[in-house]
């Protein structure tokens, strides 16, 4: 399928945030839009830096912040940042077309409701033959391989790892996961998912998840500051 223009991205934009999405969100993602297709390139990754966008935009750091997490929790981009200050990576969502997730949804019934959230039914990954039960807190190292976790790299691909492993993502949760991601990065999120399953009955809750990430971040602040006495 050939990559969609930004004529059509902006058109598919327009219809769909009207009047649900904010003056500052919508501002973010115009010029996101237009740093990629300045680019010329297909629906894959690209850098932009705060910094750039700040000055476009005159927006504060935190003001684009805000409108990521957003933009990210409704589901109009992914965001990733790779860390070690280097530039944030943004990629477009094909809002003319269905997304495919790196999980197979196929047959599922899926239905979103503010009061229920987003139930899936027979969710599972691809090449896992494993199934998942909350009852049963055994073998669960088993469960989340290597090589599935290896398939994560979107905020999408760790709801969808949510919704199997702790519980039914809620539009609320859902705003809530993207800015976890948002501060402490997607691979530590997912890391502290890994945790929660392997800690059984008894992780399997946001409290649990949130907790394992303030934690492993102090600790990681520490280990930094350990670091720079040993090499001063």
């Amino acid at each position: 399928m050939a990559s969609p223009t930004i004529i059509n991205l902006f058109t598919a934009f327009c219809d769909r945030s009207a009047g649900t999405v904010a003056a500052r969100d919508q501002v973010v993602y115009l010029r996101l839009l237009y740093i990629w297709n300045n680019l010329r390139r297909p629906m894959s990754w690209f850098e932009v830096a705060d910094s750039e966008l700040m000055s476009a935009l005159t927006l504060t750091r935190n003001t684009i912040k805000a409108a990521r997490i957003a933009l990210v929790s409704a589901g109009y981009i992914e965001a990733r940042n790779p860390g070690h200050r280097a530039k944030m990576q943004y990629r477009l969502i094909d809002l003319t077309a269905n997304k495919v997730s790196n999980f197979d949804t196929s047959n599922n019934d899926i239905s979103n409701n503010d009061d229920q959230g987003v139930k899936i039914s027979q969710l599972r990954y691809q090449n896992l033959s494993t199934t998942q039960s909350t009852e049963t807190d055994n073998n669960n190292d088993d469960n989340l391989s290597k090589s599935d976790i290896s398939k994560i790299d979107t905020l999408e691909d760790v709801i969808r790892l949510y919704t199997v492993e702790i519980e039914p993502v809620t539009p609320t949760l859902r705003g809530i996961l993207a800015k976890a991601a948002e501060d402490f990065g997607l691979e530590e999120l997912v890391q502290a998912i890994i945790i929660a399953v392997k800690a059984g009955r008894e992780g399997r809750k946001w409290r649990f998840i949130e907790g394992t990430l303030e934690k492993r971040k102090e600790k990681q602040s520490v280990s930094r500051k350990q670091s720079s006495i040993v090499t001063a």
